[in-house]
């Protein structure tokens, strides 16, 4: 791979798309499913099914279900009966109403398919749906309201019946008549779990597993409420978990219990003011936001009353970061209205289309976060240049003159929460947002109102501000001004700076907190940072040309956060195609860190494991013609070197030869720097500048650079380097005159990654003239929380459209498009929540814009691991 003919062939590959690479898009243009609440009219109305926005409860579209004259109520729900990637409405009636189940298009209200069911009429149906079998499509399921509680799971739109069950099995007849029921995987063996309460009767929960088998069952309440219990599946309580929420009639409040998956243990409690019709009960459901990782709860009365509203949506945000971060939780308020359905008249009951419960793999491609642009970059487009004279970023050509013969730097962005904003905003001009736009001296420079940013402080400008300095500028302008100009330590005039984008993926929300910004999804950022790093591979080498034409110029790469991921995975790939890759600087890199704040990280599932991945560069800084990778770490990260291994996987013991620097570790540090986290960029940037280290420049930071003049040669790399320094600040000051100052420590700790089979063994996907093909797999976590999971893929053949969409239980972990990727077998990791023998679920989805019988994917050497220090 190390040669200029496969250089060659990408380049080939790529200059037929016209330099682009195919942007990752849904199946076709549709609305984003995962945002609807549904209501079905309430009993003695006109059947008519409302789909509104989930996010703000504005009307969508409305339908009849049934005819006009059917007046028992439309009980509903929401999953993808098709597996086509678009949720659908499942309809039900009330009490006295036909036995008819109706499937609609929640897009158009279209109807796709009917089927009769027997029983029930005394109480009607209730209906829920979920992939019980796991066909990659949501069965559904239907129970009487009253009578004998038979639970039956039919496929498809058309209703095949597949398998029925008596809920109340074993249990006196007494105790269980008729059964609401809700879906959703809660033990993670990759199937959903049904979940039932008596329609009427004792306040019981039971889950069952494949063919009815009861996984648990426990009693939800003290005692049983008016009008029963209402059940629904959701991921409300835990970045990382499913769980069953229970709603019941609390005077004119409605009462609120979440258990944690399949257990009885009680994640929340929590009361909810009306006002709710006394006597009719109250549903529940659980509905996802866009762009958020959670579910919210949706609650309703089916029976209008005074001032009542049709539905109140509950904002959960608090139950997960509780989960987060239990230390707070009991700190943390509770959930709070989001918003009230003006009501429709008799009330209503309700339905969502939660993040997980109801998803197919179809519908979690169709919904991921890239397919929420309409507009997306190719590889190069998401590469800029900067100019120092004006300041700002250029566009970058394609066999790129001004990059002949450079000493080219790239910074890398990492995650941007709260910046899912600026992504929608510029989503609605009809563009993709570009970093550098952010950047409040580029043009285009245009923020949306609500979150005037920018998110570029830590790379493209100085700071921090008001508080202990540590660069004047940002490192753009250090880079690519002073070390041309000389004007700060040794110069290097052939300096030039390139800034990639990522933010249209790795932008996620944040909530307010008390006035605070709370961050949400840094599991997304994550999970597309291979993709990028591939990107990032790709366009620079559209920019320089072919290997042997880009042999003069030397490239070092800059990543803060997630961004170091993109730039460790492009660092590989640009030494396998033969580029001249002469340096990887790693910011504050989020790995599997023992501090608090990394287990926050880990449980987030977003760690970047870039250890993992620096094994393949080969690195020994005795020689010149291998990369110098130097790591700074200020909050999140930990020493890479002294690295072992055992179990299943050899790693490479050429770790000791990263160069690590920790940056003031201590907390205390916190009252002069307020952004640790940004600390390491700003270090960096700051160790160019003379006016602040006291001219203490020739041997720290950037200028360590083997990119340097001074450092060419002999002095290639900079002799005498111990593997591990440390900021010389002490612990209870922090003078300007020692900020710069490191002191040696000799060797980092030894660290021992164990690496275990998860048992998986080796997953192919082939089409077969279908467009999506899927297959999922359980296995348990290691003892240990601070645990990922490594693999091999390859695409042994694809077309332009193709897309490998890794869920970690349920939720996007990895994605990966082939056209930029090609065929070659790569490294890659996914985080795991923390959690001693948690089981999870991996599925792996192939997915193809058009029908085809060649497209393939193969997934090897799953492995789950584990990091102990001594």
């Amino acid at each position: 791979m190390n040669s200029d003919a496969t250089s060659r062939r990408r380049l080939r590959a790529a200059r037929r798309r016209g330099g682009r690479a195919l942007a990752i898009e849904p199946l076709e243009d549709r609305r984003l499913l995962s945002t609807i609440l549904v209501e079905g009219a309430g009993r003695g109305q006109a059947p008519v099914v409302r789909v509104l926005d989930a996010a703000t409860g504005e009307p969508s579209f409305s339908f009849l279900a049934y005819g006009r004259g059917m007046r028992a109520g439309v009980r509903v729900a929401v999953g993808d009966a098709d597996g086509d990637g678009v949720q659908d409405i499942v309809t039900a009636t009330g009490p006295g109403g036909p036995g008819l189940v109706r499937v609609f298009r929640s897009t158009d209200g279209m109807l796709e398919g009917s089927f009769a069911v027997s029983g029930g009429r005394r109480g009607g149906y209730w209906v829920a749906a979920g992939d019980v079998e796991g066909t990659g499509a949501a069965d559904i399921v239907v129970a009487p309201g009253l009578g004998t509680p038979l639970i039956q799971v039919f496929r498809g739109a058309g209703g095949q019946l597949v398998q029925s069950f008596q809920a109340g099995a074993g249990l006196p007849a007494r105790a269980w008549k008729g059964a609401k029921v809700a879906v959703g995987d809660l033990d993670r063996d990759g199937l959903a779990n049904i979940v039932a309460t008596p329609g009427a009767g004792r306040p019981l929960v039971r889950v069952f597993g494949p063919g009815g088998a009861v996984v648990s069952s426990y009693k939800a309440l003290p005692r049983a409420a008016a009008g029963g219990l209402s059940v629904a599946v959701g991921n409300v309580a835990s970045a990382q978990r499913m769980d069953v929420v229970v709603a019941a009639a609390a005077g004119r409040s409605a009462r609120v219990r979440v258990f944690q998956g399949t257990t009885s243990t009680v994640a929340a409690d929590f009361k909810v003011a009306g006002p709710f019709a006394a006597g009719s009960g109250v549903q529940v459901a659980a509905l996802g936001v866009q762009s958020r990782t959670g579910d919210e709860i949706a609650l309703s009365s089916a029976r209008s009353g005074a001032r009542a509203p049709s539905a109140v949506v509950v904002s959960t945000q608090s139950l997960r970061l509780g989960a987060v971060f239990p230390s707070l939780a009991s700190l943390l308020p509770s959930p709070s209205v989001a918003y009230r359905v003006p009501a429709a008249r008799g009330g209503a009951f309700v339905a969502g289309s939660g993040t997980v419960a109801n998803s197919t793999p179809a519908a979690a491609v169709a919904n991921g976060l890239a397919s929420a642009t309409p507009a997306s970059l190719t590889p190069l487009q998401r590469l800029a240049i900067y100019d120092p004279g004006s300041g700002k970023f250029l566009p970058v050509q394609q066999n790129d003159s001004r990059l002949v013969g450079k000493d080219i730097t790239v910074l890398v962005h990492g995650w941007a929460p709260g910046y899912s904003d600026w992504v929608q905003y510029a989503a609605q001009q009809g563009t993709t947002l570009e970093w550098w736009q952010t950047f409040q001296k580029q043009d285009g420079y245009n923020p949306p109102a609500k979150n005037p940013g920018p998110a570029s402080d830590w790379l493209l400008q100085g700071g921090p501000p008001n508080a202990t300095a540590a660069a004047a500028t940002g490192m753009a302008q250090s880079i690519g001004q002073d070390r041309t100009s000389g004007s700060g330590g040794p110069a290097d005039p052939n300096a030039v700076v390139l800034a990639y984008s990522w933010i249209d993926d790795s932008a996620t929300p944040a909530w307010d907190f008390l006035g605070v910004k709370v961050p949400e999804d840094a599991d997304i950022s994550e999970s597309r940072t291979t993709l990028n790093g591939e990107r990032l591979a790709a366009g620079l080498e559209l920019a320089l040309g072919s290997a042997s034409a880009a042999s003069a110029a030397n490239i070092q790469l800059v990543g803060h956060s997630h961004g170091s991921k993109v730039a460790t995975v492009a660092a590989v790939r640009l030494q396998q195609d033969g580029y001249p890759l002469k340096q990887l600087t790693l910011l504050d890199s989020p790995e599997d860190s023992d501090t608090a704040q990394g287990q926050a990280v880990v449980t987030l599932g977003a760690a970047n494991f870039n250890w993992y991945f620096l094994q393949d560069l080969g690195l020994n800084r005795q020689s010149a013609s291998a990369p110098f990778v130097d790591a700074y770490a200020s909050y999140f990260g930990y020493a890479y070197g002294g690295t072992t291994s055992n179990g299943t996987v050899t790693l490479s013991n050429s770790l000791n030869q990263v160069v690590d620097v920790s940056l003031y570790p201590d907390s205390l540090s916190e009252t002069n720097i307020p952004d640790r986290h940004s600390y390491a960029a700003w270090w960096y940037t700051g160790s160019g500048e003379p006016s602040l280290n006291n001219g203490n420049a020739s041997g720290v930071g950037q200028y360590w650079s083997p990119l340097l003049p001074a450092n060419a040669g002999s002095s290639n790399p900079v002799p005498g380097l111990s593997p591990y320094y440390e900021q010389d600040w002490d612990i209870l000051s922090h003078p300007a005159d020692r900020q710069f100052v490191l002191d040696s420590e000799g060797s980092p700790p030894s660290q021992n990654f164990t690496f275990t089979s998860a048992g998986v063994g080796t997953v192919s996907l082939q089409q077969s003239s279908s467009v999506i093909q899927s297959q999922a797999v359980s296995f348990r976590a290691p003892l240990d929380g601070y645990a990922g999971i490594s693999f091999d893929y390859a695409f042994p053949s694809y077309q332009p459209g193709d897309l490998l969409t890794i869920l970690a239980d349920g939720k996007e972990a990895f994605v990966m498009d082939p056209t930029v990727s090609g065929t070659g077998t790569q490294h890659a990791t996914i985080s795991l929540s923390a959690g001693l023998l948690e089981r999870h679920t991996l599925t792996f989805i192939l997915t193809s814009a058009s029908a085809n019988s060649t497209s393939a994917v193969t997934i090897s050497n799953v492995n789950t691991f584990e990091r102990n220090v001594f």
